[in-house]
């Protein structure tokens, strides 16, 4: 299963935002308290490009994920709405087997195959992401592309 992995990426650019500020010079006690809480609200965006330096963001690129992991984590999703909706449509035929009179059983009938309808679309849509990431994977290169 992939996985997205960004703690070395996150400890790089820490380490690299620590250095540039302890090399810009202390700040003015005003600005900046304790434990980094300012009067002012900063961008996260401001932050990382302070001074001018976009290397940060040239080398997250190189840090990317390969495009099919996205294609992984919407084939999970997927998966986890068609076992939620696979509960309630057993629930739903197990309230139609317990009801023989008194309620409308045509409505029950639509509310099933409508549910039934969306766990068929769901599966197909999850296929055909897995054919998106057999095609990537083979186009890196291989059966197994590491993260």
């Amino acid at each position: 299963m992939a996985s997205r992995d960004l703690t070395s990426a996150f400890i790089e650019r820490r380490t690299a935002t620590n250095r540039r500020r302890k090399s810009s010079g202390p700040s003015s006690p005003s600005k900046i308290k304790p434990f980094g809480i300012s009067k002012k609200h900063h961008d996260y965006d401001d932050i990382a490009m302070e001074d001018g330096n976009s290397s940060l963001y040239a080398s997250s690129s190189s840090t990317l994920p390969p495009h099919w992991v996205n294609d992984v984590d919407a084939v999970n999703a997927a998966i986890s709405d068609i076992h939620r909706l696979m509960s309630e449509l057993q629930s739903m035929h197990a309230s139609r087997i317990g009801t023989v009179f008194g309620r409308d059983l045509d409505t029950m009938e639509r509310q099933i195959e409508r549910k039934t309808t969306d766990i068929t679309t769901l599966f197909r849509k999850a296929e055909r992401s897995l054919k998106k990431v057999g095609a990537s994977t083979r186009m890196a290169g291989g059966e197994e592309s590491t993260v």
